[in-house]
């Protein structure tokens, strides 16, 4: 049976760390499945909830993150848990986000990690895809698999063939990598692990050096910015 306290207190540092890097302004919280960004900024817009002007009462709105209905320049920040892992094209993810976001304006994700531990937590645990494929951006992932998702999508187009981004979302640029948690995520398989103590491995993780985090980690935090436009 899962910790489910375990687990809680290691997603309140999912949530933490992506409010941490979220600007003041609009936002659109990007869902798949879980609530807990929701819930953590209830002010925001969601790709599953979307709130009236004219009503108080949430308009439940089901829409594919790939197309958003929504126009262009329209939100300050946009940000989501395991969302580029689980979409079979994150070259037409993040070309919409390009699309709805302000110039200046952040993207804040936080994604599985592929490491070598992270690799390993996520094909064993979560039974998650661990390789890239032959197309990163266009095919990810099969649409069936979807909902089980590829844990190295982000780190594959984020980090190790970034040059990607700059031909599919050229106003996009990655300002920030920061993984974090191998050690708390796999404490998190125990019920004897107590929330204290994930949160004490969470910190642990603070003190590793970065080539050994990036070998241990299984999340990590990626923050990316649109390029602001220039007054001349």
């Amino acid at each position: 049976m899962p910790n489910d306290a375990a687990i809680a207190a290691f997603m309140a540092e999912q949530v933490g760390q992506a409010l941490a890097a979220m600007p003041h302004g609009s936002t659109l919280i990007l869902e798949h499945r879980r609530g807990e960004l929701a819930a953590a900024c209830p002010g925001a817009l969601t790709s599953d909830r979307l709130f009236s002007e004219q009503s108080a009462n949430p308009v439940m709105l089901l829409c594919d993150p790939e197309r958003l209905p929504l126009p262009a320049n329209s939100f300050a920040c946009i940000t989501g848990l395991d969302v580029l892992g689980h979409s079979p094209s994150p070259a037409a993810l993040l070309q919409e986000v390009e699309r709805v976001l302000l110039p200046g304006g952040r993207l804040v994700m936080i994604e599985p990690w592929t490491g070598l531990m992270g690799r390993l937590f996520h094909l064993w645990r979560s039974k998650q895809r661990v390789w890239s494929g032959y197309d990163p951006w266009f095919d990810a992932c099969p649409p069936e698999q979807r909902e089980r998702g590829n844990a190295a999508t982000a780190r594959t187009c984020l980090v190790t063939r970034n040059e990607g981004l700059a031909s599919h979302a050229p106003a996009l640029s990655v300002s920030l990598v920061a993984p974090f948690g191998g050690l708390a995520e796999w404490a998190t398989l125990s019920q004897r692990t107590t929330p204290g103590l994930v949160r004490a491995l969470l910190s642990a993780d603070r003190w590793l050096p970065r080539r050994l985090s990036g070998l241990w980690s299984s999340r990590a935090l990626f923050v990316i910015e649109k390029t602001p436009v220039i007054a001349v």
